[in-house]
C-alpha cells in the first residue's frame, strides 16, 4: 500500500479511497473465492502546537515571543539515512473567512537508515515562535489581526496527495 494508492503484486494501481480486495483461486473442479478485506486509506491529524511546561490558552508577549513545539509524521520521499527538509506553517483559524498564515517554520527530521519512501516518520521542532506585534498575535509571516484567537498547524507534505493539519488552540496576547 502506498499513501494515496493499493499496489497489487504484479503493479497495478487500484487508486484511492475504500477499496475491497480479496483474491481468487482457480481449482478444479470448483472455483473458489477468499472473503472481501476493506483496506482504508488512513487520514491523520497532527498533535495540536504547544508551549512545554505551560497550557492552554497560551499568552505570547513581545519579540521573540514563545517557542511552539511542532509534532507530528512526515512521508520520506526517499530510500535511506538522510535528512529531509519539513515545511510546517501555523495559520489563525478565520472560522467564516480564508485563514491568516502568520508562521513558517522550515527544519530538519532525520531520516535513519531502514527508511524507505513513503513511510511516515515522526518528527518534533521545539523552535516556532508566535509573539505579540501591535497587540496582535503574530509570528514570522505576519500578524493574525487578532489579539485572542484560534490557531493550527499545517504540514506541507512533500509528494503527498494530502497536507495534515492539527486541532486548533487557543492564542492571546499577554496582559
Amino acid at each position: 500500500r502506498g499513501q494515496s494508492a493499493i499496489v497489487g503484486p504484479d503493479g497495478s494501481v487500484s487508486g484511492s479511497g475504500t477499496w475491497s480486495v480479496g483474491y481468487d483461486i482457480s481449482a478444479s473442479p470448483v472455483y473458489t473465492q477468499a472473503p472481501w478485506t476493506d483496506i482504508d486509506f488512513p487520514v491523520f491529524v497532527l498533535p495540536t502546537i504547544f508551549v512545554p511546561g505551560e497550557s492552554a490558552p497560551f499568552p505570547v508577549g513581545p519579540a521573540p515571543g514563545s517557542a511552539f513545539t511542532l509534532e507530528g509524521s512526515v512521508q520520506a520521499t526517499s530510500d535511506g539515512a538522510g535528512i529531509q527538509s519539513v515545511t510546517s506553517e501555523i495559520y489563525e483559524d478565520c472560522c467564516f473567512f480564508v485563514d491568516t498564515l502568520v508562521a513558517t517554520c522550515t527544519f530538519d527530521a532525520s531520516m535513519p537508515a531502514e527508511t524507505f519512501a513513503g513511510i511516515l516518520r515522526p518528527y518534533s521542532e521545539p523552535g516556532c515562535f508566535l509573539f505579540e506585534a501591535g497587540g496582535q498575535v503574530a509570528g514570522s509571516a505576519g500578524s493574525s489581526g487578532v489579539s485572542d484567537g484560534n490557531f493550527y498547524q499545517l504540514l506541507t507534505q512533500p509528494g503527498g496527495p494530502f497536507d495534515p493539519d492539527s486541532a486548533n488552540v487557543n492564542v492571546k496576547v499577554a496582559p
